[in-house]
């Protein structure tokens, strides 16, 4: 068993949590009007919205999630978001 704590925080901040032979868990914090820009990831990705709300971007499709939703990417799919409001974010990056 591991026991993780995730940071909280509203400046742009991306803290690596926990590191496996099976994923990567990273937490994000953004304050409204910050983003990421374009990019993309060799394995499955799955973002987790702990707080708030951010403006994703994958393949050319917008789409907003709240807190409590999840969004699953394939690998390789570009992508950027942008916080509309200040959000907490969880990656979690399957390997």
């Amino acid at each position: 068993m591991e026991l993780y704590t995730i940071p909280a925080g509203t400046e742009k901040k991306l803290t690596k949590i926990a590191s496996h032979e099976q994923y990567d868990l990273v937490s994000i914090q953004l304050a409204a009007g910050e983003g990421i820009p374009v990019h993309d990831a060799p394995h499955t990705v799955l973002i987790i919205v702990q707080s708030g709300k951010v403006l994703f971007m994958v393949e050319g499709r917008e789409q907003e999630l709240i807190s409590s939703t999840i969004l699953h990417m394939d690998p390789k799919e570009q992508h950027s978001l942008q916080a509309i409001e200040d959000c907490n974010l969880l990656l979690l990056k399957i390997k």
